[in-house]
């Protein structure tokens, strides 16, 4: 078993009384980074991918609905690598053409 920890890789715009506040983004993560270092789940897995991105990209403030509008990100890019890099070892020889 495996575990992907996407970190904060966007941030909306600051919306005054907007609810969400992407300043609250780090804090929550460490929080949650925290939480899985005492319980020991880390410890039950065989690899743990922790990928995130430093400088997040601002994007337009929105609660969601049709007015959400995410652009793919490198961030989703990287993690889906990393699912293919933890079962590569598992996938038999051949199943993908090679």
């Amino acid at each position: 078993m495996a575990a992907l920890m996407i970190q904060p890789y966007f941030a909306p715009e600051i919306v005054k009384g907007g609810a969400i506040n992407a300043k609250l983004f780090d804090s929550k993560t460490k929080a949650a980074l925290n939480f899985y270092e005492r319980s020991g789940i880390k410890n039950s897995m065989r690899a743990v991918y922790h990928i995130g991105d430093p400088y997040p990209t601002i994007i337009k403030y929105c609660e969601g609905g049709a007015g959400q509008q995410n652009n793919a990100n490198p961030v989703e890019f990287i993690s889906a690598l990393a699912i293919a890099h933890y079962c590569g070892d598992m996938v038999p020889p051949g199943t993908f053409g090679n």
